[in-house]
C-alpha cells in the first residue's frame, strides 16, 4: 500500500522532469511586407512599453538572430526565431490575452517535425509600423553664406555675407537592395548679399536649385558609406564697376563620397555626423570660365522616429573652393536644418 502511494506520488514528478528534459525547438515567424522587429514583437504580444529600451523584446529578438544586423530592415519570406516552444507559449500567450489582441498564426520549425502553434497579436492604437518602403518629406532650413572673392588681375578681393536666408527642399528616398537607398533633394535657397563696404552698390542675384542624388550602404549597424552626385547653381562674384558688384550663376555638375557614422543607433533614434567630400566639375557663366574646384562638408543630425513619420534635426558646415578666369572665390555656408518624413 505503501509502495503503491510512493509510486503515485512520484509519476507526475517523473512526468514532469521528462517534459522539462525534451528537447526545445525554435519558433519562428515568416516576415511580411513592410515588417520590423518592433511590429513582430507587437504581433507576438509584447506591449510597446516592454519592446525598446536595454532587455526589451528588441533586444532578445536580436539575441536570437544574430544575422540580422539592422532591425529595419528584414525581408519578406525570413525566418525570424522569437522564442522557443515550450519556454514561450504560455508567457506569450497571457501578454496577449492582457492586451487584448487578435490571433495570428505562427510556425515553429527545426529539423525535428513541425508543431504549429497558435499565437495572437497585440496592436497599440498609438504605434504604426514602420517602414523601409519609399518616404517622401520636406526640409526647411536657415543658411549662411560668406563669399571670399579675389581678383587675380589686380589682387584686388571682396567679401560678401549674406543674412540667414531660408532653404526649402523635396526629399525622396527609396531602398533599393537590402542594405542600398537612394536618396534624393530638389532644393531650393534665397540668396541675400550686404555690399562689400558702405558706398558700394551690389546687386542681389536669383534664388539657387540644386538637385542632389545619393546612393548609400550600410556597411554596418553604425556606420554607412555613399556616392553623392547632381548639379547646383554656383554664384561667382563681378566688379561691373568701381562701385558696384554683381554675381553671375553656373549651373555646375559635382560628385562626391559621404560617410554617415552614427553614435547612438536605436531603432527610433539616431545620433551622429555626416562627412561629405567632392569635386566641382567645370562650367561657364557668363563671363567666368568656371574652373574644377573642391567642397568639404560637416553635419551632426539627431532623428528620431514615430511608425512611419520620422524627423530630424541637422547642424553643417560646408567649404568649397572654385575659380574662375576673373575671380578666385571660396565660399562658407553654415545654417540649421529641420526635415519631416514618411514612408509609404
Amino acid at each position: 500500500m505503501i509502495q503503491k502511494q510512493i509510486l503515485l506520488f512520484l509519476l507526475p514528478l517523473l512526468f514532469s522532469l521528462s517534459l522539462w528534459a525534451q528537447p526545445q525547438e525554435p519558433l519562428f515567424y515568416t516576415v511580411n511586407k513592410n515588417d520590423t522587429l518592433s511590429l513582430i514583437a507587437i504581433k507576438i504580444g509584447t506591449p510597446y512599453s516592454a519592446i525598446y529600451g536595454r532587455g526589451g523584446r528588441l533586444d532578445k529578438l536580436l539575441q536570437l538572430n544574430p544575422q540580422i544586423t539592422n532591425p529595419n530592415r528584414i525581408t519578406p519570406g525570413e525566418k525570424v526565431q522569437i522564442g522557443w516552444v515550450e519556454s514561450s507559449t504560455e508567457a506569450l500567450r497571457e501578454v496577449a490575452q492582457e492586451e487584448e489582441a487578435k490571433p495570428i498564426s505562427v510556425s515553429a520549425e527545426s529539423e525535428s517535425p513541425k508543431a504549429e502553434t497558435a499565437y495572437v497579436a497585440a496592436e497599440d492604437p498609438g504605434q504604426e509600423p514602420q517602414s523601409a518602403d519609399m518616404k517622401f518629406g520636406i526640409k526647411l532650413g536657415f543658411v549662411f553664406t560668406k563669399i571670399m572673392a579675389e581678383d587675380p588681375r589686380n589682387a584686388s578681393s571682396a567679401v560678401f555675407t549674406s543674412e540667414l536666408d531660408p532653404e526649402i527642399a523635396i526629399l525622396f528616398s527609396q531602398p533599393l537592395f537590402s542594405d542600398l537607398d537612394f536618396y534624393s533633394e530638389f532644393r531650393w535657397k534665397q540668396n541675400k548679399f550686404k555690399a562689400p563696404t558702405t558706398g558700394q552698390t551690389l546687386e542681389q542675384p536669383k534664388a539657387s536649385l540644386n538637385l542632389y542624388g545619393l546612393i548609400q550602404r550600410k556597411m554596418t549597424s553604425h556606420l554607412g558609406l555613399g556616392l553623392y552626385f547632381g548639379l547646383k547653381d554656383k554664384l561667382f562674384s563681378r566688379a561691373a564697376s568701381l562701385t558696384l558688384y554683381t554675381f553671375d550663376s553656373a549651373t555646375v555638375p559635382y560628385i562626391g563620397v559621404k560617410l554617415k557614422y552614427d553614435f547612438l543607433s536605436e531603432e527610433n533614434r539616431s545620433l551622429g555626423f555626416n562627412l561629405n567630400y567632392g569635386f566641382v566639375q567645370s562650367s561657364k557663366a557668363s563671363s567666368h570660365e568656371v574652373q574644377h574646384g573642391s567642397e568639404s562638408r560637416i553635419a551632426f543630425f539627431l532623428e528620431n522616429k514615430r511608425g512611419l513619420y520620422s524627423f530630424e534635426q541637422e547642424i553643417f558646415v560646408e567649404k568649397s573652393q572654385q575659380n574662375t578666369n576673373l575671380v578666385n572665390q571660396n565660399e562658407t555656408l553654415a545654417g540649421f536644418l529641420f526635415k519631416f518624413g514618411k514612408s509609404f
